[in-house]
């Protein structure tokens, strides 16, 4: 499997490029925020036709440049119903002061709603030419947070993190909930999975339940 990764924008979210195999079909997890020039590199480094943008979440962050990601490759955006809001009225999901700063960013021409928009259910298969995922609804970061397992490897979001989780105080957060998520999504998974995660990086599930304070509490 190609995972290529980067880091994209002011908050530096983790953006995937992934197939199978050079000169296949491939997936986008996450795009963020001016990263479209650098998707387009990864593409065209392994000969690669993209086929969907997966996203983990709804937040600006990992959203940002799917519209015309969306648009340029005439692919699906595929993404949780519980995180639509986030994406049809951005607005509700920040803080006053946030969204003065999105707007700047954006020249006040914020768009995160795909033309074509799919909607995933928990522990749905989805199958992409050689590429296998099972999503896994995983709420608590936001209601309609995401983790997609393909064999080993996990691309976790904002739910898991190296040695930490997603915050749980913006809007569509709840702690309880995540809490839920990682005793029940999280920690029955294989020591062997390699995390890939939002932000920061990759780890796997071994070192996160030795060494994740957060994951630790929850097996005493």
């Amino acid at each position: 499997m190609i995972i290529e990764r980067f880091a994209a924008g002011p908050w530096a979210t983790n953006c995937y490029v992934v197939a199978p195999a050079a000169n296949s079909e491939a997936v986008i997890i996450d795009p963020g925020f001016d990263s479209l020039a650098e998707i387009q590199n990864r593409l065209e480094k392994h000969n690669l036709h993209p086929v969907a943008a997966l996203l983990t979440h709804g937040h600006m962050d990992h959203v940002w440049s799917v519209v015309p990601l969306c648009r340029s490759h005439k692919v699906p955006a595929l993404i949780h119903q519980k995180d639509r809001w986030m994406l049809e009225d951005p607005k509700l999901a920040y803080p006053i002061e946030s969204w003065r700063q999105i707007l700047m960013m954006s020249d006040n021409q914020v768009d995160f709603f795909p033309k074509d928009i799919q909607y995933v259910t928990d522990k749905q298969n989805l199958d992409f030419g050689g590429l296998n995922f099972q999503a896994l609804h995983a709420p608590g970061h936001t209601m309609g947070s995401l983790v997609f397992a393909s064999g080993k490897t996990l691309f976790s979001g904002d739910t898991l993190f190296n040695q930490g989780i997603g915050r749980t105080d913006l809007p569509g957060g709840d702690e309880a909930l995540m809490r839920k998520t990682l005793k029940q999504v999280i920690l029955p998974m294989d020591d062997a999975i390699k995390v890939y995660p939002g932000h920061g990086p990759s780890t796997t599930i071994a070192d996160e339940r030795q060494n994740n304070l957060f994951l630790r509490e929850l097996t005493q």
